[in-house]
């Protein structure tokens, strides 16, 4: 598997493409569709759950607390409004297109939530998390994950014709809580006192950043919530470590690995069986997530005060169906809710958003430049920009000879500067 994604990526890298679609290719070939290499689809998936974690976890760790409260506000105004925006706008195409009100709900459902997975390792390549548009995207898609977590345990709850107790609610609102108490008072109390023991060998730090990232996950997995939630909330919890940057580097290329089987996984999922009856489901599942959606999400940030160009690029960061969806989905099949068609289906507008928004993430600001003139109407006259106002610079020049007295003749002739220090 790993040999024909390398060939694969080979090829895509060649024709310069995206390597992700590269990796979602590959599934598609040693999957049951094509090639049927696969046997056991369950050991990728959980390779790569790891990636999820890892991916998560160093997001983590380059996040200032201050940043979380900084966009926290708009993230919450503008996941809760466009998911419900979408979702009414998906329910009604759905019925239109000939499913039942219970199906067309889930699969409105489904369309909402983002890949936190997708939109981050977009986001990392390109070095932009710690941008404005960046920060907005980690915000809503945290948001995102939260609101998935309840929604899946609103269906796992689900018995005698109902999907939804208070009982399970109730129960993981006070275990998250008590679990994001005992966060809190390691970071403050116990890190503090422990940083200089661990940082004294690179293994040890190594080892003890891996199993606190991996732990909680796990821990808020196994307690309801998402796995995503707890890697992100452990990766915040060492942020403000000396030694954070240090356990984020070492962590890239373990992560870089597991998040390339996650996307084979997911390529190994599409099957063809059902694609004709499907079809304009699918077109018109495709058009909300990757058009309706990011219109919804600039007109939202527009509304908030946000630059057209910010707006724009966390709308594509945005623009995908997430992998909660296809589980929350599958949930609803084995609770007998939905049908496996409806599960089919919304693997398919999944890997298509994922591939579309790729291409639309990576060529993000060549598609600003084209339709720049256009997005006036999602910019307020006082927006919100994400660029700290120019202040003079200072030039600091150690060694006057060898050509350095030329470097100074230069600056002075173009007037690059306005005060030197030599």
């Amino acid at each position: 598997i790993i040999a024909i994604g390398a060939g694969v990526s080979i090829f895509m890298r060649y024709i310069r493409q995206p390597l992700m679609i590269g990796y979602i290719l590959t599934g598609i070939l040693v999957g049951p569709a094509i090639l049927q290499v696969l046997e056991s689809p369950q050991s990728l998936t959980t390779f790569g759950n790891l990636g999820i974690a890892l991916l998560l976890f160093i997001i983590g760790l380059g996040m200032n607390p201050r940043v979380v409260s900084e966009v926290g506000r708009s993230s919450v105004i503008t996941a809760v409004s466009h998911m419900s925006i979408t979702g009414l706008i998906a329910w009604f195409v759905s019925v239109g297109l000939g499913l039942t009100h219970r199906e067309a709900l889930f699969i409105a459902i489904g369309l909402t939530i983002n890949s936190t997975i997708v939109a981050l390792k977009l986001l990392s390549d390109r070095k932009e998390v710690g941008r404005l548009y960046g920060k907005l995207t980690v915000g809503v898609s945290l948001v995102e994950d939260i609101i998935a977590a309840v929604l899946l345990l609103m269906v796992a709850s689900a018995s005698g014709g109902q999907w939804l107790t208070a009982g399970p609610l109730m129960g993981l609102v006070f275990k998250g809580a008590l679990i994001g108490a005992a966060m809190f008072f390691v970071s403050r109390v116990l890190l503090p006192k422990a940083q200089k023991l661990v940082a004294s060998d690179q293994e040890l730090l190594f080892l003890t950043a891996i199993a606190i990232g991996l732990g909680s996950a796990a821990l808020f997995a196994k307690i309801g919530l998402s796995l995503e939630v707890g890697a992100l909330a452990a990766g915040v919890m060492l942020a403000s470590m000396p030694y954070a940057q240090e356990i984020a580097s070492r962590l890239r290329p373990l992560r870089d690995f597991f998040i390339i089987v996650f996307f084979i996984a997911l390529g190994t999922e599409l099957t063809f069986n059902q694609f004709g009856e499907l079809f304009w489901l699918l077109v018109a599942g495709a058009v909300t997530v990757v058009v309706i959606k990011p219109i919804i999400i600039m007109t939202i940030l527009g509304m908030l005060g946000y630059t057209k160009r910010t707006s724009f690029k966390t709308a594509l960061a945005l623009s995908q169906v997430s992998e909660f969806s296809i589980i929350f989905l599958i949930l609803a099949n084995q609770k007998g809710l939905v049908g496996h068609d409806m599960v089919v289906l919304l693997t398919f507008i999944a890997l298509v958003s994922i591939a579309a928004s790729t291409y639309l993430v990576t060529f993000s600001d060549q598609l600003y430049a084209k339709f720049e003139n256009y997005l006036d109407l999602f910019e307020r006259h006082k927006a919100l920009s994400d660029v700290a106002p120019a202040e003079p610079n200072e030039l600091v020049l150690f060694g006057y000879q060898r050509g350095g007295h030329e470097f100074v003749n230069l600056f002075k002739a173009q007037e690059k500067i306005r005060r030197h220090r030599l």
